[in-house]
């Protein structure tokens, strides 16, 4: 069965607005799961920690782009204990094997920025680092699809700008595979107001982590089952019922075993 891991900040770990504790990517495993006779499969979900219904992950609270890849000592980015390479020490304690090299999953989705933007930092530094994080993790696992994603947007004006000029960054970078999981989210949020997808503000509610794990279901079943997508954008090209989303998660798998 295919693998993902997701790794990210606190919106990853889906712990603060989401009732059952999983975020958006409980909502992700709901709408890309189906049945081959009586049992039900679908992407398995790897990572060290696990949240209340189950599934692991990689999110860390208060994680940044780059603590991950500097691990706060002033190095330069270098993935952390996350994507760092075997020798990667934090204070004495050498950090081996990575995440990556231990699952060497078939899919990452990596959504970081947000408390980058909050400490301040400008765009253009974040999506440096991430870049970075990028290459690292495609060097400790070359056959894992990377997908990097979009980051939520609501908040202050100047967090909202900063936001969407990272989002815009990756969105028109053409050697990067992005999905844009937060459109629906951000949509609604410059249409709505911040309290109708948030809880305070930065962490999204319920509603918000509907959208987001809706948005990206339909981004991944649409494009990486798919050999013939040349796009490096994985937004939808139509909108699926959930039998659709279903079913491209089983063509996603039967591409895996092929």
């Amino acid at each position: 069965m295919p693998t993902i891991l997701f790794v990210g900040d606190s919106i990853t770990v889906g712990s603060v607005g989401s009732t059952d504790k999983s975020g958006f990517r409980g909502v992700f495993a709901r709408k890309t799961s189906y049945k081959i006779g009586s049992v039900t499969a679908g992407l398995q979900h790897v990572g060290p920690f696990v949240d209340p219904t189950k599934l692991h992950h990689g999110g860390v609270g208060g994680a940044t782009a780059r603590t991950f890849g500097a691990a706060g000592d002033g190095t330069p980015p270098s993935a952390y204990f996350v994507l760092s390479p075997s020798s990667f020490k934090v204070g004495s304690v050498k950090i081996s094997p990575t995440w990556m090299e231990t699952y060497k999953p078939d899919f990452l989705h990596f959504m970081m920025g947000t408390n980058d933007i909050i400490a301040k930092r400008e765009s253009a530094e974040i999506f440096a680092d991430m870049q970075i994080l990028l290459k690292l993790a495609q060097t400790e696992s070359p056959k894992t699809k990377i997908f990097i994603a979009s980051i939520v947007e609501a908040g202050p004006d100047w967090f909202t700008k900063q936001a969407s000029a990272y989002n815009d960054l990756l969105r028109n970078n053409k050697t990067i595979n992005f999905v844009d999981t937060s459109q629906t989210i951000n949509s609604a949020f410059y249409k709505e107001g911040i309290k109708a997808i948030t809880v305070d503000g930065t962490h999204p509610n319920q509603r918000g982590y509907d959208l987001m794990g809706t948005m990206l279901a339909l981004a991944l079943t649409n494009t990486s089952s798919s050999s013939s997508e040349s796009s490096n954008s994985a937004t939808p090209k139509n909108i699926l019922i959930a039998s659709g989303l279903a079913y491209g998660a089983y063509k996603l798998f039967k591409a895996w075993q092929s």
